[in-house]
């Protein structure tokens, strides 16, 4: 029988990964008691994980003494309680000063005591009774989206993937995207006309298609001739004579007005081989089920997070820039928590504001001279160098 020991902090990842992998008979969670209602959620989160959970409230969290002898109880009543099971301290959790008692006790009595090295991707091992010729142990993927999520307290829904044919159509439509997202750079003002379009097609909300026929004030020529062609050649706009287009649906006005960008970072994700990627991944937070949240993008590998926002707007002024920003970081935190990146792509130029912000915010901004390389930004983050 195998035994996982674990203290409960903040973080709830460097316990998780470990129990996934191993999947032992039982986790024993210690908690302090500023802890106990982190501890009940990590344990409501393993058993959905199928996982026996015994939690051990009211642990000391200070003086070293004090420490010392509750580790030394647990120890004996784990050993009185299952004789002959092999049993693991991880000891990435918890303040230091109880880490560090708890090792000096169970260095003698448990079989191992690991250590969730997640910045370098692995399991290191501090102590063996049976070798002194210890190896980490690289990480395998564990966490999904849902999963890393339901980590982090957010109960997921449904992604965009689960709509009937969706995924049908974002691959006839690709072609578009990656045209819009690759000449951003160049297409700027294309990209300001098509969502003044949109916005003026769709009701306030942007779910109903109000106003489907839309005018041009001229007869487009050239390169923007070009890219309406190819949008009516996917069927996503219709002609009305010279300088009218009509929008078939909301998807597809949704789609010019912003979603091309979703959809070419949904693709290229893909395509660089993460283990999970979602798109449009809508769910509630622990203790606020009636404010639903919506990410754009979201991939998992190798145990970390990237959260990608989205913008194809150009937004005006001090105040727009701060509010994209907070929310940005806001959301993004809540959702990755240490374990993760996060990027904001953007169809048109940010402002020097909004880049400051993003410094100061911790999130990377990837404007539209960069968009077409995204395939390279995603490849170095797979491999942990972004």
């Amino acid at each position: 029988m195998l035994l996982h020991v674990a203290i409960v902090s903040d973080q709830f990842l460097p316990t998780v990964i470990p129990t996934l992998m191993h999947r032992p008979r039982l986790v024993v969670l210690v908690a302090s008691q500023p802890m106990a209602a982190k501890a009940e959620r990590l344990r409501r989160m393993l058993e959905a994980e199928g996982c026996a959970v015994d939690v051990r409230e009211k642990a000391p969290d200070a003086g070293l003494d004090c420490i010392r002898a509750y580790a030394a109880r647990l120890a004996e009543d784990l050993t009185t309680r299952w004789p002959g099971a092999e049993w693991v301290f991880n000891a990435t959790g918890g303040n230091k000063l109880m880490t560090l008692g708890f090792v000096e006790v169970f260095r003698e009595r448990a079989d191992r005591i690991i250590y969730t090295d997640t910045a370098h991707g692995r399991i290191e091992v501090i102590a063996d009774r049976h070798t002194e010729a210890t190896q980490p142990e690289p990480m395998r993927d564990m966490l999904d989206v849902p999963r890393y999520l339901a980590v982090q307290g957010f109960r997921y829904q449904r992604d965009a993937a689960q709509e009937p044919g969706r995924l049908a159509r974002v691959d006839s439509r690709r072609d578009v995207a990656a045209h819009l997202a690759q000449q951003a750079s160049r297409l700027s003002g294309l990209i300001a006309l098509v969502n003044g379009l949109v916005q003026a097609a769709l009701d306030d909300k942007g779910r109903e298609l109000v106003h489907p026929v839309q005018h041009l004030k001229e007869e487009l020529r050239g390169e923007w001739r070009t890219a309406f062609e190819h949008f009516a050649r996917a069927s996503l706009v219709q002609w009305v004579g010279n300088r009218g287009v009509r929008f078939p649906d909301v998807e597809s006005a949704r789609f010019l007005g912003g979603g091309w960008l979703e959809e070419y970072a949904f693709v290229v994700a893909r395509e660089a081989g993460l283990y999970d990627v979602r798109m449009g991944v809508t769910g509630v937070w622990e203790g606020a089920a009636s404010a639903r949240n919506e990410f754009d993008v979201l991939a998992c590998h190798r145990n970390r997070m990237l959260f990608i926002e989205c913008k194809t707007l150009r937004f005006q002024g001090d105040e727009n820039d701060n509010d994209l920003a907070y929310k940005v970081k806001s959301l993004s935190d809540d959702a990755r928590g240490l374990l993760g990146d996060t990027w904001v792509l953007a169809a048109q130029e940010p402002s020097p504001i909004l880049r400051d912000r993003a410094k100061q915010a911790g999130f990377q901004m990837i404007g539209p001279k960069h968009l077409r390389t995204l395939a390279g930004w995603l490849n170095l983050w797979k491999q942990g160098q972004s």
